[in-house]
């Protein structure tokens, strides 16, 4: 964990659970290989430093999310109160994940449900599935030129 000893302190201080001092831990570690490449702790970075990283990061569930994103903006709020060095809120300013990696687990979920769905489809009719899915790319390619 990057800056353990702080971390430490803030999770000591701030949780009254085992639960929500494991959540805390398990996202401080995520966020290690961050903190490491910036040279920094996180409640030093700017919104748009911390955004991809969250994005990347934390769940889908809102739960998840919702419990992460606030044990992060406390922490961030814990260091301004204790005065840590170029302690900013650029994390109280976070939005939950991104459109971008909603978009982009909701498109691999529909790519793995259209590849089952074929593959059973052309097991059915006695037909190779990957002849099945070649088909239906030549297809839709064809739909999108026309529409395009």
């Amino acid at each position: 964990m990057y800056n353990a000893e702080l971390k430490s302190r803030f999770v000591k201080d701030y949780t009254k659970s085992i639960n929500t001092a494991n959540v805390a831990t398990t996202v401080f570690e995520a966020f290690e290989p961050y903190e490491t490449s910036w040279n920094a702790d996180l409640c030093t970075r700017d919104r748009e430093e911390l955004q991809p990283a969250i994005d990347e990061i934390l769940a889908l569930r809102s739960r998840s999310q919702w419990m992460s994103l606030t044990i992060l903006k406390e922490y961030v709020k814990w260091c301004i109160a204790m005065k840590v060095p170029d302690a900013c809120d650029g994390m109280l300013n976070i939005e939950a994940a991104g459109l971008a990696k909603v978009r982009r687990q909701m498109v691999s979920i529909f790519n793995v449900f259209l590849m089952r769905s074929l593959t059973k489809r052309a097991k059915r009719q006695s037909m190779s599935p990957t002849v099945a899915i070649i088909g239906w790319l030549l297809v839709a390619s064809k739909k999108m030129i026309h529409f395009s």
